[in-house]
């Protein structure tokens, strides 16, 4: 079995085997993997970093509201639900690269 791993550390060699098992575009097929793995660990990196966010701003909230600032804390509420939309889409952009990934090779 190929893993992700295998294939980036040695794609010529993952390349050159699976030609001598009459793969067809097997190059093709190795780089487009490579360009879905890419693509997916950015968007995880990036659904990481809204996540930290979110959780900053969820503490920032708690403190506004026990001082009494409830307009304030409102607004960060708001905030965070835009980070939630945006992590939905960022989630689905990764699973579509992952699924992407996996059917190169079927």
């Amino acid at each position: 079995m190929l893993t992700l791993k295998l294939i980036s550390e040695e794609t010529e060699r993952v390349i050159k085997g699976l030609e001598k098992k009459h793969f067809d575009n097997a190059r093709n097929a190795v780089e487009k993997v490579l360009e879905y793995d890419k693509l997916r660990r950015l968007t995880q990196q990036k659904l990481d970093a809204n996540k930290q966010q979110q959780n900053q701003l969820s503490r920032q909230i708690g403190s506004l509201m026990k001082e009494g600032k409830k307009d304030e804390a409102n607004e960060i509420k708001n905030q965070v639900a835009e980070l939630k939309s945006v992590d939905k889409a960022l989630q689905e952009t990764m699973e579509k690269a992952q699924q992407d990934m996996t059917n190169v090779l079927l």
